[in-house]
């Protein structure tokens, strides 16, 4: 029986109940507790981190299992425990300030702040003994010269402040120019790591956001050297460690330049958008890699992440326990060779070559991380025999492998179910179904949108950010639910994913909008606990709620011929466009955006009986400046989408092709179509 509880044993946060037998008395974040906090005149300890990072594992060993250290955090301090995944808007505000003192950022985020939550102090992990003589400086400072901390605080929350806004002067009009691009295109191939593909340095994230644009760009532009660059980065990461090389799916980084070493944390975000990111690589160009990466991470989301009613968890743990009954990093996936030796048996050589085990795939203390170096023609050469033949040795490996594994003590699981990660989900199966044209993909993207609709959308059309929560929506699940409804309709051509997207737009512009910034706050602008309202503009692994937000009102502007939609994602992205020049790394969603502007963008309706049959073949091309909208029959009535009124004839199926509500004469079979599609787009390139 544990020693200690403390009141996160009423929370239902996976990562909050691994702290709830702590013997700090750790207390949720909510209004109440505020409110008690406040009263207290206590400084605040707010303690941010997730259940499947690392370093928060460590830092709750060291330091907050230690009754000497808890005993100081309780005696002096308010401690407030926070899961950033279900409560992002506090993660969010208090990861600004810290990188405002520190210059760095990450998790846990541990934050010291007035009763009132204005924060004067923070880090990141901090050994034990330095936690402790933190904790006693700054209560002593408090107590002798509180008048200095409030300073402090009060010059903090001015800077902070002062960062959320955007000058009036980014907001006078803008031409978004090929120019913009091709310069920002360059900025971005300044960082390019050539060897190890991705950007130069370690620790390597992956990046979804930028090679997404990237490619975008390079079909737009018919940029060879870029194309070239984010196939070689995807080939690299797919032959890395970072990507499970037994069950698929990918972790959050590598600590190495070579992607060999990972965070072994896998995250439902970071698979949902290379899943998106493989598919829309392989509708460029078909390669049997990229559909290899797809379908083994598909497949190991739906085997360890698939709540039975259709929605995803958050996460695997990066810690698992390990032969010797010890938590810890990588336990489950690592391998040593003696091992490896008596499951494969003759099968082993193979398994050495394919996988490296050797001074390539060595990590440490005699463990070895799977990774490749190799395809899969030239290690068959090297045995002389086919590659058919050497697949086969490598399924019976991979097999062995995963039994063996299956064996092993599992990483912890995050069951949370949040929205805008499972939407992000959803368009992963929906680019998966565009890209391979498998019927079960739409299916799971429908599944998983229909468990979002049914249990996270209430009745006022707001929206929670958990499964099975009362805790409110923040702007990434509007933005990102919205994104997935309009990429699941130019699937299935079902409008009433459509109209949703549009009613979740209307709604989104009420609780979020700032009207004077022409940007959106990331939490409702009734949201009053927090000390600051922040505005995520920049794109990172996850991307930036505002530029999904940008780009939903430029695709519905499209479908109702809304044109208040459209002006608005023009002055955002007008708005953003001095911070873009400055670091386009951050900002490559927004460079998407500025492609639609800057290049011809295209309305492609397809209507008549075999309206779904003609758009499975568009889906056999990469057509990243276009926006899809179909019907079986020629639509009638008052909700009908503007883009589809008076399209189609009786038991005809038109395909019309179309700029700014304006088509040219309908084509009637898909040959024609495409012909005049890429005609008009290479000439006017």
């Amino acid at each position: 029986m544990a020693s200690f509880t403390n009141r996160l044993i009423h929370e239902s946060s996976p990562y909050l109940l691994q702290h709830a037998h702590n013997p700090v008395n750790w207390l949720p974040y909510n209004n109440d507790v505020l409110q008690e906090a406040e009263k207290s005149g206590k400084l605040l300890l707010i303690s941010i981190g997730y259940a499947a990072c690392h370093w928060c594992h460590v830092m709750e060993e060291k330091c907050f299992e230690n009754v000497e250290i808890a005993s100081v955090m309780n005696d002096f301090y308010t401690n407030i425990k926070v899961d950033r995944e279900e409560k992002p808007d506090v993660d969010h505000s208090y990861m600004q300030a810290l990188q405002l003192m520190t210059r760095q950022g990450g998790w846990p985020l541990n934050i010291i702040a007035l009763p009132d939550g204005r924060p004067v102090w923070g880090a990141t992990y901090v050994p034990p003994e330095q936690w402790k003589s933190v904790l006693l400086q700054l209560k002593d400072l408090y107590k002798k010269d509180p008048e200095k901390i409030l300073e402090y605080a009060n010059k903090l929350e001015s800077g902070l402040q002062q960062m959320q806004l955007i000058q009036p002067e980014d907001f006078k009009e803008t031409n978004f120019s090929k120019g913009f691009l091709r310069k920002n295109v360059a900025e971005l191939k300044e960082h390019f790591d050539h060897k190890n593909g991705g950007n130069y340095g370690a620790p390597k994230f992956m990046m979804p956001t930028n090679f997404d644009f990237l490619l975008h760009y390079a079909s737009l532009e018919k940029n060879q050297t870029t194309e070239d660059f984010v196939y070689f980065t995807l080939k690299k990461m797919a032959f890395g460690g970072i990507f499970d090389q037994l069950a698929g799916g990918f972790s959050r980084y590598s600590v190495d330049e070579r992607w060999h070493i990972p965070h072994f944390e896998k995250m439902l975000y970071d698979n949902a958008q290379l899943v998106s990111l493989y598919a829309n690589t392989y509708q460029y160009k078909e390669n049997n890699l990229c559909k290899e990466v797809v379908e083994k991470t598909l497949a190991f989301m739906q085997t360890d992440w698939l709540h039975k009613k259709g929605g995803f968890y958050a996460s695997l743990d990066a810690d698992s326990i390990d032969e010797k009954g010890k938590l810890t990093e990588g336990a489950f996936y690592v391998w040593e060779k003696e091992n490896l030796k008596t499951i494969l048996g003759n099968d082993y050589k193979y398994a050495e070559s394919y996988f490296n085990i050797n001074e390539y795939g060595y990590w440490e203390d005699q463990k070895y991380v799977l990774v490749r170096k190799e395809s899969t023609k030239e290690i068959a050469n090297d045995f002389n025999i086919s590659t058919e033949e050497l697949s086969e040795h490598i399924h019976t490996i991979t097999q062995k492998l995963l039994a063996e594994r299956s064996k092993r003590s599992q990483p912890r699981l995050d069951n949370k179910i949040l929205t805008s990660w499972n939407a992000l989900t959803a368009k992963a199966f929906c680019d998966a179904y565009a890209a391979f044209n498998q019927p079960a993909y739409l299916q799971s993207a429908q599944g998983i949108l229909d468990f979002i609709l049914r249990n996270n959308l209430q009745k006022d059309n707001k929206i929670l950010r958990s499964y099975g929560t009362k805790v409110e929506g923040c702007l990434d699940d509007y933005a990102f639910l919205i994104e997935a409804l309009l990429l699941f309709y130019q699937e299935s051509f079902k409008t009433s994913y459509l109209e949703k997207a549009n009613e979740l737009m209307q709604t989104s512009i009420d609780l979020f909008l700032d009207t004077e910034q022409n940007l959106f706050f990331y939490t409702p602008k009734t949201n009053s606990n927090l000390f600051l309202k922040t505005k995520e503009i920049e794109d990172n692994v996850i991307p930036s709620s505002n530029a999904v937000m940008a780009d939903n009102l430029f695709n519905l502007s499209k479908y109702f011929a809304e044109t208040s939609y459209l002006k608005l994602s023009q002055k955002m992205l007008a708005g953003i466009q001095s911070k873009i020049s400055r670091y386009p790394g951050a900002y490559t969603n927004w460079l998407k955006l500025a492609c639609k502007f800057s290049f011809d963008f295209y309305e492609i309706v397809i209507v008549g009986p075999k309206a779904s049959e003609i758009k499975s073949k568009f889906n056999a091309y990469y057509l990243p400046n276009c926006i899809f909208a179909g019907s079986k029959f020629p639509p009638k009535g008052k909700n009908t989408p503007v883009l589809l009124k008076n399209r189609g004839e009786k038991n005809k199926t038109l395909i019309y092709i179309c700029r700014n509500q304006t088509c040219d004469a309908p084509h009637q079979d898909f040959k024609s179509a495409i012909k005049a599609l890429q005609t008009d787009s290479v000439n006017k390139i």
